[in-house]
Formats: C-alpha cells, sequence, structure tokens
C-alpha cells in the first residue's frame, strides 16, 4: 500500500504536491528496471492521469493482477464488465465475503466497501474524491451495477448461485 505523508509524499507524475483528487496504487505492477516502475505503488492525481500517455498500460496492468488474484479464489471475480470487473473476498466456508469492489481496465483506482454495505455503495460519497473523466466511467459502472444488484438481497442471491 502506497504510504502517504501530507505535505511530503508526492504525484511522481508531475512531482506536485497531493493538494488536488488523487488516486493510489498499492504493489508493484512492473518490474523494476521497467518505465513504468517509478509511478508504481504511489498517489496519482486524477488530473494527470487524465492525459497520461501510459494511463491504459498502467492501469491495465493493475486491473489485469487484481482479476487473476480474484480467479484463484472460488467466487473472487464476481462479474467482469465493459472495462471493470466486480471482485469480492475473502469469505469464510458458508458466509459472505468481507469485502466488494470494482476495479478499472483504464483507471488505476478501485471503489470498495464492506460487502454488507452494498445498498450505500451507491451514495455520491463513494465518488466524491474522483476527478474529470474517472467520475464519469464510475458513473457508468455503478448505474449498471445497481440495475443489475439493486438490492443486499440481489447480491446475496447472486452470489450464492456462483
Amino acid at each position: 500500500m502506497a504510504i502517504i505523508i501530507q505535505g511530503f509524499t508526492k504525484c511522481p507524475i508531475c512531482g506536485g504536491s497531493l493538494d488536488r483528487p488523487y488516486t493510489a496504487t498499492s504493489g508493484c505492477a512492473f518490474a523494476e528496471g521497467h518505465t513504468l516502475f517509478r509511478y508504481c505503488d504511489a498517489p496519482l492525481h486524477f488530473s494527470c492521469l487524465e492525459g497520461w500517455e501510459h494511463r491504459h498500460e498502467f492501469s491495465k496492468e493493475y486491473f489485469d493482477l487484481a482479476c487473476e488474484d480474484a480467479r484463484q479464489r472460488p467466487r473472487g471475480l464476481l462479474l467482469d464488465g465493459e472495462g471493470w470487473a466486480l471482485i469480492c473476498g475473502p469469505a469464510v466456508t458458508g458466509k459472505k465475503p468481507y469485502y466488494i469492489q470494482v476495479r478499472f481496465r483504464d483507471w488505476p483506482m478501485t471503489l470498495h466497501a464492506r460487502w454488507q454495505q452494498w445498498e450505500s455503495f451507491f451514495s455520491e460519497d463513494r465518488i466524491k474524491e474522483l476527478e474529470g473523466s474517472a467520475i464519469r466511467e464510475a458513473q457508468c459502472v455503478l448505474t449498471a451495477l445497481h440495475e443489475k444488484f439493486p438490492s443486499q438481497d440481489s447480491l446475496d442471491r447472486f452470489y450464492e448461485q456462483q
């Protein structure tokens, strides 16, 4: 997980302070020596990511790693859509998962909540710290998920059928 110290940690894209909305990656998706390694495990301004030439490659690597990890767990990858994945875990046998998250292929960000807080997943608070195109993408995905799983009950039923 990226260690962020306010007033000290900088966005590696622009070198600026974290005085505007940002996301942060966790772990390293690229090997040391790779051009994009220095951007791993770091906070990144949404405004910097918006036009960054490496955003899609960078984001896709984190997305692919998260999806692969989820596929290794029974029912870890619940659903994948056009450029996003609904992931959950961990779950003790016979119980519901602890968390649920949406991962995005084109943005290195994750929206997450505890499993039992599914219905609050769609509140405006979930996306208040996003910016620009990241907001629009998150809103589209959340709208689609809300249509598919409008209640905790509907999500629980879907999980049980997997």
